[in-house]
């Protein structure tokens, strides 16, 4: 009977280890996951700024383009180009916004990933707690 015990303990520490080495593993993939989400949160943020300043410069351009029709000071060159950098600038506004898109969705990715992580982990510190219950009882 103590043969048994003495086996099951020895299984049990080596689960213990296994499932350590799993915890090590699975953390050192959140904290890259949580790298990748900050990398990720920072160039949003930087096509926010590039958006934001893409829009302003469409405005000023455009307010330009309807001083130049409203006062006919203008000549048809001026209003085509103009018009030509408005469509320009739009373009580039939407080209920016589909970059934030498709960034926002890879951080929507990325946290569904670190909340399949943090279930993994979680599910390991409780068999983890239990091992360590049922080697306390053994001993």
């Amino acid at each position: 009977e103590i043969s048994i015990l003495y086996k099951n303990h020895q299984r049990t520490k080596e689960e213990l280890t296994r499932v350590s080495g799993e915890l090590h593993e699975r953390n050192e993939e959140l904290s890259d996951l949580r790298d990748s989400l900050e990398e990720k949160t920072k160039e949003v943020e930087t096509l926010k700024s590039k958006l934001k300043e893409s829009i302003d410069e469409s405005e000023r351009r455009e307010k330009k383009l309807k001083k130049i029709a409203a006062a006919h000071k203008g000549t048809q060159q001026e209003l085509n180009s103009a018009k030509n950098e408005m469509n320009r600038l739009n373009k580039k506004v939407e080209n920016l916004s589909q970059e934030i898109q498709d960034a926002r969705q890879t951080v929507q990715l990325k946290e569904k990933q670190m909340e399949s992580v943090k279930g993994i982990i979680a599910t390991l510190s409780k068999d983890i707690d239990s091992w360590g219950e049922i080697n306390a009882a053994n001993n």
